[in-house]
């Protein structure tokens, strides 16, 4: 799934680099730059300082999950442990689904504290400022294959959450299996026999998907509502560009072959002609005619169906969406046009923004993109995934071995990958920006390796670096 998610960022890349008529291959490798100079003026002053309190300590035993009973009763809103940070903005600093396999590999430390299971890694975020615990969950019920994100595997999350006295962030990505840019699998409620489903995904009629959608998320809204813990906001789906929950176009080549695409042609037959592939070809512009005619007024009613069946249950549940395209403010505004005048409205806008991933995903761009989506919209922006290589990805990335290209005044260096998220908290919070998810922090072992927050040492264990401060070190920068 790593592979996947890359993937689905190089091909947000390509879209960019069709629509600015360039050549959409990968940049090739640069030298080494010199040492980081001081923060770039392009990022703009920073915020005021920022109240932070001080991390709490909660022993617990290696290798065992949190004991309810050790951690005091939860509070209610506005009442946290000593480790939270107090502030607005989205410390999104939290284990992954990356998390166990992460563990396995070896300890953390921070230089103060070690941890040596998931409990122990989610209370050293914490002491970095993270304020929230997140989630994926597809639609499956219980784990079947590959990473889990099943939703027992949320519930289990949620309740480590409500242990800890942490605020949740679910996302449900609402297909049977992990979906992005290059593929939207279909939903399936097999499992689920309390949710009327009047056939297969594929052969339903739209009004037919939204009412499955609406009492799938009233169902999961009342399993997490059972947890005890409190929801900060509802993520629903992932890199949602092209679609999401199977109406979507032909998956990109070489991709999802776990499933089978089946085109859903009782929602408009002209959805197969295209595939993620072609789209990209043919530019943005024709991908905004398209998408406009045959798939987001369809992907808006799910959406918001979904969003209903929460708010059944929890009727002030805030929600948020995030799309791959991060460096186009004309398919940003495009895309949450369509999502607004088909009835989905969201509390908070999101992206996906990989800095180093290629020098057509610059910085100068993404503030573009916030800037003009925040004066069409006036919705905060948040990014949903997000990280800057530390080192040369190396040739076991394969493909992506060249997602390590430096933004100007920032190499790819630890330093480099510090001082970035940084000034990119600093401008974000006086920009719109309402928090930051790095992505996958904990996977240091292969792939993700250089763009970890954490580096591997000789003994195959995981050290901090010194990124892992860098929001909290953002929100304190003085003007």
């Amino acid at each position: 799934m790593i592979k996947r998610t890359l993937l689905a960022i190089f091909l947000a890349l390509l879209v960019l680099a069709v629509a600015c008529g360039d050549s959409g291959q990968p940049p090739t490798r640069r030298a080494a730059p010199g040492p980081s100079p001081s923060p770039s003026p392009t990022l703009g002053p920073a915020p005021p300082p920022v109240e932070l309190a001080r991390p709490a300590t909660v022993a617990q035993p290696s290798g065992q999950p949190v004991p309810t009973t050790s951690i005091r009763p939860f509070s209610g809103p506005g009442k946290r442990p000593d480790g939270w940070f107090k502030g607005p903005f989205r410390v999104a600093l939290s284990v992954s689904p990356f998390d166990q396999l992460s563990v396995n590999a070896g300890t953390f430390s921070d230089g103060k504290r070690t941890a040596r299971n998931v409990v122990e890694l989610e209370q050293m975020f914490i002491a970095h400022g993270g304020n929230e615990i997140f989630s994926r969950a597809t639609t499956e019920r219980n784990h079947s294959i590959g990473i889990d994100q099943s939703l027992s595997a949320t519930l289990a999350r949620a309740r480590m959450a409500r242990s800890m006295q942490m605020p949740f962030n679910p996302e449900f990505q609402l297909n049977g299996l992990y979906g992005d840019l290059t593929c939207q699998p279909a939903a399936n409620f097999t499992s689920y026999p309390s949710i009327s489903n009047p056939g297969p995904w594929h052969t339903l009629t739209i009004n037919q998907m939204v009412g499955v959608m609406r009492e799938y998320g009233a169902f999961v809204a009342r399993e997490i509502r059972a947890t005890g813990v409190e929801v900060n906001m509802w993520d629903v789906g992932n890199e949602v560009d092209f679609g999401v929950a199977g109406v979507a176009p032909r998956p990109y080549t070489g991709t999802c072959e776990e499933y089978t695409y089946q085109p859903p042609d009782n929602v408009d037959p002209a959805i197969k002609e295209e595939s993620v592939d072609s789209l990209i070809l043919k530019g943005e512009a024709y991908q905004i005619q398209w998408l406009t005619q045959h798939v987001w007024p369809h992907e808006a009613r799910l959406l918001s169906a979904f969003a209903d069946g929460v708010r059944s249950v929890f009727p002030e549940a805030r929600f948020s969406t995030h799309i791959a395209i991060s460096g186009s403010a004309t398919f940003a505004i495009a895309f949450w046009d369509a999502m607004r005048g088909n009835g989905y409205v969201v509390d908070e806008m999101g992206f996906s923004y990989y800095p180093t991933a290629s020098s057509a995903n610059s910085l100068e761009r993404f503030q573009n993109t916030v800037t003009a989506l925040r004066r069409a919209h006036g919705k905060k922006i948040f990014i949903a995934e997000y990280s800057f290589a530390a080192a040369e990805m190396g040739p076991e990335a394969g493909f992506f071995s060249e997602w390590d290209q430096p933004q100007p005044g920032y190499p790819i260096s630890e330093k480099g990958q510090a001082d970035f998220l940084r000034d990119l908290t600093a401008w974000g919070v006086r920009n719109g920006i309402s928090g930051i998810r790095p992505w996958a922090p904990e996977f240091y072992d292969g792939l993700w390796g250089p763009m970890s927050l954490f580096r591997k040492n000789a003994a195959g264990n995981a050290e901090a670096r010194p990124a892992i401060d860098a929001m909290l070190e953002g929100l304190q920068t003085k003007q």
